[in-house]
């Protein structure tokens, strides 16, 4: 019902998800012992035995301790490759939110040096687990763990209901973007929770499109390909040619293999608009120049039924022909 009453409001499952559709909560209406009983054996023990290894823990409101984070998690993005929230995104929210209590950022301390931090958000009822990362050369004291649980049992002292370990993989697909961190989440117990996702509200209906293909376009390249579709559509945006963006994404999908007036249908545009556009695209050297159509025969060809399925089966010029005429 959630889903159906977003698209009847005009709104469109976004490409880049920023909010997960599925994640993992952990019910802090409990006891506190039948939190750590649902976890894991490991994260027990460690919970109850991480100060034998002078680990320590503790809870800032400080805006200017979320450099600690910031450093960790530019080490980690430079030794495995993954994409994260930008410095400036996570200073700013510091700044606006732990003042207020909204957000706290936690600290992990072997005598006295700072090993690895976590950000997280308090709404009323809900701790998200938003942000965290560890130095990588204190691996083996496995902090991270005992880490979660504190900042999970802070959540319940306060009163809050709900610890959510923000996104997790759906069931069945090992090879999501976030199918290796889901096993460490859900080792803390829990439950899973299906939300409806990321969605986009366009307000121009072309550009919102020419967005989505070239996302898509970006998604699906090699690297180069990627920023050489990106560019070019950010160049034709640049010079007010939002049709022959739209165009030169359409023509991408089909990967050159059908005429761009062809394409005037599916994009619902008249003759003049869709010559327009490729008009622009050709004289930005991005489709080949319009090709002279031969001289008439003097007699007509003639073609058997043979011809006619050979053409169609391996002559790209002959498919893209019928379903112009189609």
């Amino acid at each position: 019902p959630q889903v159906e009453d977003l698209k009847h409001r005009g709104m469109h499952f976004a490409p880049r998800q920023i909010q997960p559709s599925h994640t993992w909560m952990v019910d802090l209406t409990q006891d506190e012992d039948a939190i750590l009983k649902g976890m894991k054996s490991t994260n027990r023990n460690l919970h109850r035995n991480i100060h034998k290894k002078g680990v320590t823990f503790e809870e800032s409101h400080d805006p200017a301790d979320v450099s600690v984070l910031l450093e960790y998690l530019n080490k980690t993005a430079e030794r495995v490759g993954f994409n994260r929230q930008k410095d400036d995104y996570l200073t700013q929210a510091a700044r606006s939110l732990m003042p207020l209590g909204a957000a706290s950022l936690y600290l992990a301390r072997v005598d006295g040096e700072a090993i690895g931090a976590a950000l997280v958000y308090d709404s009323e009822d809900t701790r998200t687990y938003a942000h965290a990362s560890m130095s990588f050369e204190h691996r083996r004291l496995s902090a991270n763990n005992p880490l979660v649980s504190t900042m999970m049992l802070d959540a319940k002292a306060k009163g809050l209901k709900r610890f959510d370990m923000f996104g997790i993989a759906p069931e069945g697909e090992p090879n999501h973007p976030w199918a290796g961190f889901t096993g460490f989440k859900k080792a803390f117990g829990g439950y899973p929770v299906t939300l409806p996702g990321t969605w986009d509200l366009p307000v121009h209906a072309l550009p919102y499109k020419a967005y989505r293909w070239a996302y898509s376009a970006r998604d699906t390249g090699v690297p180069a390909i990627r920023n050489s579709v990106s560019a070019t559509v950010k160049r034709l945006l640049d010079r007010g040619d939002g049709d022959a963006a739209l165009l030169y994404l359409a023509l991408l999908r089909r990967q050159g293999t059908v005429p761009p007036r062809s394409l005037a249908g599916e994009l619902r545009w008249d003759r003049g608009r869709i010559e327009a556009a490729e008009t622009a695209l050709r004289e930005l050297g991005l489709v080949a120049p319009a090709e002279t159509p031969p001289a008439p025969a003097e007699e007509r060809p003639v073609y058997q039924r043979a011809d006619v399925a050979e053409r169609l089966e391996h002559s790209k010029a002959f498919q893209a022909l019928t379903r112009q005429v189609e």
